[in-house]
């Protein structure tokens, strides 16, 4: 697993976010295809919905690979 720093000032970012962050695509519709097609876990649960909120410390997974949302001093 890897940190995945939330931005200074944010309270939260969308699933879609964290997806084109976390560096698993290159665009917003390839997150959305991915999302929706259930391949995202969010604390090791399918998560369809791309524009949920996510806060510190929620973990996604995509192929074998997870990040952790931390705070940007982490």
């Amino acid at each position: 697993m890897r940190p995945l720093a939330l931005p200074r000032g944010e309270e939260g970012l969308t699933l879609q976010s964290v997806v084109q962050l976390a560096g698993w695509t290159g665009s917003g519709g390839a997150a959305k295809h991915i999302i929706q097609a259930g391949e995202i876990l969010l604390n090791g649960v399918s998560e369809t919905r791309r524009s949920h909120l996510l806060h510190l410390g929620d973990r996604v997974a995509y192929q074998g690979d997870e990040v952790e949302l931390v705070t940007d001093d982490h």
